[in-house]
């Protein structure tokens, strides 16, 4: 059984986007839930997921995203196994979210 992870993008107007994507096993968002930035936000680009906006960017734009909840999936096309993607939680949290951007 695979896991589809929902997550969702707000700017600062409250527009919302939202997106999926799959991966391979089984996938608790408990498991990243340490690794989030203030608990709550990740930045996609940094765990190998695309950011939901289209761009550019304007100033009611940032990269935060959220994840919204995680299903069981019997679908195939996965874009990595689960614990790979909790691993890249791991590191991206370590190095600081935000990192990539100063």
């Amino acid at each position: 059984m695979n896991t589809r992870i929902h997550y969702m993008y707000r700017d600062a107007s409250n527009y919302k986007f939202r997106g999926s994507f799959l991966v391979r096993g089984r996938f608790d968002v408990e498991s990243v839930r340490d690794f989030l930035f203030d608990g709550e936000f990740f930045v996609p680009h940094e765990v190998g997921i695309e950011h939901l906006l289209d761009m550019p960017m304007n100033e009611d734009d940032h990269y935060l995203h959220t994840i919204e909840g995680a299903e069981p999936s019997s679908d195939t096309d996965t874009r990595c196994d689960a614990s790979s993607l909790v691993k890249r939680f791991e590191l991206a949290h370590e190095k600081g979210w935000l990192s990539s951007l100063r």
